[in-house]
């Protein structure tokens, strides 16, 4: 009896493990499928992640290899400020919105404030873009493109 329920038990649990992999296998890079338009800042990763995956590839020297690292990480700690920011002025706007009596000057304030935190944002993005790009060499690049072109097949 007791080898009956351990045996049940083992099959709900493969069950469940089964059904979690086929769902998370459907998960991914929508990129290469052509489902979902790209943001710069994910732009910005998933170019990190194809240079470093193929660091070999490319020939990368282990300079290049530290600063593209560095690079993303100095990245993504400065968009968790900016998003931070941009976050709390959206805040701002909805308690100002809240009160009996709009200030719709102060409002339209915090409203252009938190567009030009969200350019802002997006122009360092493409900053960083470019430096990345940078810190390859002309053949290095052109292996980057063949490798994106291939993965898009």
């Amino acid at each position: 009896m007791k080898n009956k329920y351990m045996c049940i038990a083992a099959l709900l649990v493969g069950g469940v493990m089964l059904t979690q992999s086929a769902a998370l296998a459907g998960k991914g890079c929508q990129c290469s499928k052509g489902k979902k338009e790209m943001n710069m800042e994910e732009k910005f990763f998933h170019k990190t992640q194809l240079i470093l995956s193929n660091s070999q590839v490319l020939g990368l020297s282990d300079k290049q290899a530290q600063d593209i690292k560095d690079l993303k990480i100095a990245v993504e700690k400065s968009l968790i400020t900016r998003q931070a920011d941009i976050d709390v002025v959206a805040t701002d706007i909805k308690s100002k919105l809240q009160e009996d009596a709009i200030d719709v000057a102060g409002v339209n304030q915090l409203v252009d404030k938190k567009y030009d935190l969200k350019k802002a944002k997006t122009r360092y993005v493409v900053e960083s873009l470019a430096k990345l790009k940078g810190s390859l060499s002309s053949s290095q690049l052109k292996k980057m493109k063949d490798l994106y072109k291939d993965r898009k097949k």
